[in-house]
């Protein structure tokens, strides 16, 4: 299989590209600027590394027409660039950009990266106050609309697949899950909200290897959440952490601000996608927390 991948030098695409390249797939592996984590497998057998923008990728490609194309870039998915607006709109535009280029390739299957989170866009909308969160929601959410409209016009597969919380070598350490993590192995302070939504966590080389499954397989259009299949509220994952660690400070939760994304447990159901591919997650939390560990300072 001859896949392209968007954003491989991001967190993300750094794990899939890897994962494609250990199946045996041929990668053409797009990142603007920076390579980031690409350094480490450049000179992986099959893997071309281009530094391209999208709208420009057909003519990198000299006439090479992948079997499926892989759009993860989105800039500004964490922290403060999640409340720029203009930035957001880029990455709805870059989307639909790839949409056109896969077309004219070509390239009979393209899959997105959305979030489970574009789920409360609506509720977003509706609401009083502002989220810092809001623009990203709702640019997702935007975004997988018109990219669902574009491939009718363009007879062009398309999937989109949610996710929640993956975890792995070279997540942010700002991110919930590692500084969680850290805090609690080291026995240091660690300061939450209410932590009474619910919440999904696996791994990142699960996830991957979802989106390669779904790659290779004959799967029909429609939107997939990729997940641990044993969604809980947040609390019992940071309680069961604790635990874990011998962790001995009080949990410091109802102490941080509400960011307002509030998870339904359906939205957390991945048994479409198991059905649809055959694949079931079959890593513990207690797992993932030992892999965290066994790392040394974690997945750095």
């Amino acid at each position: 299989m001859i896949a392209v991948v968007t954003g491989a030098s991001g967190y993300l695409g750094f794990h899939l590209v890897s994962e494609l390249l250990a199946a045996g797939h041929t990668v053409y592996a797009v990142c603007n600027r920076s390579r980031g984590f690409l350094d480490q497998i450049e000179d992986k057998c099959g893997l071309t590394v281009m530094e391209a923008e999208i709208p420009k990728l057909e003519e990198k490609m000299n006439g090479v027409v992948p079997d499926v194309f892989y759009h993860l870039a989105w800039q500004g998915a964490l922290g403060e660039q999640r409340a720029d607006a203009s930035l957001q709109i880029s990455n709805e535009i870059l989307a639909i950009e790839a949409m056109k280029v896969c077309s004219r390739m070509g390239c009979p299957k393209i899959i997105f990266t959305g979030t489970v989170y574009e789920k409360l866009a609506e509720e977003m909308l509706a609401a009083h106050g502002f989220s810092g969160n809001s623009f990203y929601c709702i640019a997702k959410k935007h975004a997988h609309d018109m990219i669902r409209q574009l491939s009718k016009k363009l007879d062009l597969r398309c999937i989109w697949v949610q996710f929640c919380h993956p975890v792995g070598k070279f997540m942010n350490q700002n991110q919930l899950f590692p500084y969680a993590v850290n805090a609690f192995r080291n026995n240091q302070p660690a300061e939450f909200g209410s932590c009474r939504n619910y919440f999904d966590i696996v791994s990142v080389r699960y996830l991957s290897r979802g989106l390669r499954t779904l790659g290779e397989k004959d799967v029909p259009q429609k939107t997939y959440y990729i997940g641990s299949g044993r969604a809980r509220i947040l609390r019992e994952y940071l309680q069961t952490a604790a635990e874990h660690f011998e962790y001995r400070l009080p949990i410091g939760f109802d102490i941080r601000p509400e960011d307002g994304l509030t998870l339904r447990e359906e939205w957390l159901d991945s048994s479409e996608f198991e059905r649809d591919t055959g694949m079931r997650c079959e890593e513990s939390f207690e797992e993932l927390l030992d892999a965290f560990a066994d790392a040394g300072k974690g997945w750095n």
